[in-house]
């Protein structure tokens, strides 16, 4: 730059300067000292990287907050004309090595390769000739009408009577309405395999597809809706479960002799349902999501890490723009009517999709004087082709079904001796 006549260098630098530090600070008037200029340069500074961290925290809160609402794209698979629990295990994901967890039908030698010594064809072969001998019936039935405007919607559901020969007292068998998970329906193998296992010792079954789901209806947001209405999709099909309006299950039966069953996010739904409805006499919950919130920051850390601080807050706050998560939440519906009803959970200590820390979350709700009784805990460490997520009644359904047996007799009022006397038929299966 040429010097101004009768301006020194010294003077044209401290000119510059003061331009720059003007256009820096945004004020009329800049800091003369080297010790402003400085600090009003860190002030600015600080101010562009408070801005980028809100922009970045809103970016990643809306990826999140997206994420945990957004329905997965194999809601509605293996539902629709021609498909029924006869044909549905071997044709549904199952956990297995990448390439061979496909949907399609798969070959024994596929399922036993798939399986890896966690499953294999003999017991997935076993649950389709269940389902042939077996009586299953499609139903329909309407979902209850939530007090907040959620919609009601009709939902299918497969009613399994129970098996031949395991008929204990008179009158129609007690009955339990399972729940699926996070990317799943009725059609899949959560509920497949639950179907079997309860039937087989001795108890009335009905698996409904929750709305978005399956061949049941649609919702009116299209939303992964967690407690906002997935509970009263269940409480529906209780409510169709104990009164058997078609004739389909043997006749009506009292409400304490039906109750509730769910895994991973059917889990969350049903402990839901049952705080809702003081006549559900129990719940068996496998791997339940306790809160929402707390699973938006643990996948959030999965994929980015400590910055998932910034932005969970705002992934919440998007998450619940349009339906309210937790609407319906544990630790606002299990305190109450205890009246002797009964709780049983399931928990890996191994599930890296709903951790430790959730169980205990959800112990820690149930041990309070006016909340049901916390009856019983299967706590059991395993992994079944790297997935540990509500695998233990694929990988170990002898002692898993020996469980709900014995849980569920107690719950019923019936005789537990059928569970452990071998009278049941065995399972294909350790």
């Amino acid at each position: 730059m040429a010097i101004l006549p009768g301006m020194h260098g010294s003077q044209e630098d401290e000119k510059a300067k003061s331009q720059c530090c003007q256009s820096c600070c945004w004020c009329a008037r800049c800091p003369t000292s080297t010790r402003g200029r400085t600090l009003c340069g860190v002030g600015v500074c600080c101010a562009l990287f408070a801005v980028f961290m809100l922009l970045l925290a809103v970016g990643l809160g809306t990826i999140g907050g997206g994420a945990i609402t957004t329905l997965a794209a194999g809601v509605r698979e293996d539902a629709g004309p021609g498909r029924t629990p006869v044909n549905g295990i071997r044709k549904t994901w199952l956990p297995g090595e990448e390439g061979c967890n496909y949907l399609g039908n798969k070959t024994d030698q596929e399922i036993d390769a798939c399986g890896n010594g966690c499953y294999d064809a003999t017991f997935i072969s076993q649950v389709d000739a269940f389902y042939a001998s077996s009586g299953f019936k499609s139903v329909n039935m309407s979902s209850r009408a939530g007090p907040a405007g959620q919609a009601v919607v009709e939902l299918q559901a497969w009613y399994i009577p129970p098996a031949a020969g395991t008929a204990s007292g008179d009158g129609p068998a007690p009955r339990v309405v399972v729940c699926h998970g996070t990317n799943q329906n009725n059609q899949k193998f959560e509920a497949l395999i639950a179907g079997v296992l309860l039937s087989s010792a001795g108890f009335g079954v009905l698996m409904p597809s929750l709305r978005d789901h399956g061949a049941s209806g649609s919702s009116d947001h299209g939303l992964f809706s967690w407690g906002w209405d997935y509970p009263y999709d269940v409480l529906g099909a209780w409510d169709y479960a104990k009164d058997d309006p078609e004739g389909v299950m043997g006749g009506t039966v009292q409400p304490d002799k039906v109750g509730l069953m769910g895994f991973s996010m059917g889990g969350f739904t049903v402990v839901n349902a049952f705080g809702m409805e003081k006549r559900v006499p129990a719940v068996w919950a496998d791997a339940p999501v306790f809160s929402v919130k707390d699973i938006i920051l643990l996948e959030m850390r999965k994929v980015i890490g400590p910055l998932a601080l910034y932005g969970s807050q705002f992934a919440w706050a998007f998450a619940n723009q349009k339906v309210e998560l937790h609407y319906n939440h544990p630790a606002k519906v299990l305190p109450g009517d205890a009246n002797g009803r009964k709780v049983y959970l399931v928990h890996n200590p191994s599930d890296k999709t709903v951790p430790t820390s959730q169980h205990d979350k959800m112990v820690e709700a149930l041990s309070a004087d006016t909340t049901p009784t916390l009856t019983g805990t299967w706590v059991k460490d395993s992994v079944c082709n790297n997935d540990t997520h509500r695998i233990l009644h694929l990988q170990f359904p002898s002692e898993y079904r020996e469980r709900l047996c014995l849980f569920w007799t107690e719950v019923f009022g019936q005789s537990q001796a059928r569970c452990t006397n071998g009278s049941m038929i065995d399972l294909a299966s350790r």
